[in-house]
């Protein structure tokens, strides 16, 4: 991606549902940045948090990069 403008990265759950708090605040996150000129590289947009953020700034004509990646299926303990 060639561009003048800021990207920034986001990380997140896809286990977050459309709906919930936090679905709905990642969302906005999404509209505000993309209104501020930032572009987006998310995970894949397969459902949560990574399709919450890309879905916000896609009405906007907002700019997302996604990364695909073997998909989890059930949750997995973190690891700290």
């Amino acid at each position: 991606m060639t561009s003048k403008n800021k990207i920034i990265t986001s990380f997140g759950s896809g286990f977050t549902k459309p709906g919930e708090p936090l679905y709905n605040e990642i969302e906005q996150i999404g509209k505000n940045n993309c209104s501020k000129r930032l572009e987006h590289f998310a995970g894949g947009g397969y459902q949560g948090t990574m399709e919450a953020i890309s879905k916000g700034a896609n009405p906007l004509a907002g700019k997302t990069i996604g990364h695909n990646c073997k998909r989890l299926d059930k949750k997995t303990e973190q690891i700290h």
